[in-house]
């Protein structure tokens, strides 16, 4: 037979008499309380796509494609300064886009896309695409 300790062989022996007590009363409670713990989000990948359509007297437009864990908000950044927590969609399960049109005139970088997922409880994680977005001038 294994051998507890003092301590717990006390706490035990407390905890029998008091529960004895309050059956001999008939007012026994029994109040269960417990958390629940929630796994971080996670984020498998983003990707993004620039479309340059200027030359055609269009805009500079960027698809924003992000898989992670599903049923989560979704959204994504582009820094510095263009784009900040903008909305993605869930279009099937964990596979989130974004479409976003840049400023016009907008020209530089390197602007980088971080994606980011959360949860009420969870918390929220945030992954950069390891692609950064340039913008050139157009040429005429």
């Amino acid at each position: 037979m294994p051998r507890i300790g003092r301590t717990a062989a006390v706490a035990m022996a407390a905890g029998v008499a008091l529960l004895a007590a309050a059956c001999a009363r008939g007012g026994l409670v029994l109040e269960l309380t417990g958390n629940i713990m929630y796994d971080k989000p996670r984020i498998e990948s983003i990707a993004h796509t620039l479309t340059d359509a200027r030359t055609d007297g269009g805009p500079v437009t960027v698809t924003i494609v992000m898989v992670g864990d599903p049923g989560l908000k979704a959204s994504f950044d582009i820094s510095p300064g263009i784009a900040e927590r903008q909305q993605m969609t869930e279009k099937t399960a964990g596979h989130y886009e974004a479409e976003f049109v840049f400023p016009k005139n907008t020209v530089g970088g390197p602007f980088s896309v971080f994606g980011r997922v959360a949860h009420e409880k969870a918390g929220e994680v945030v992954l950069r695409d390891a692609q950064p977005i340039t913008i050139t001038l157009p040429e005429h």
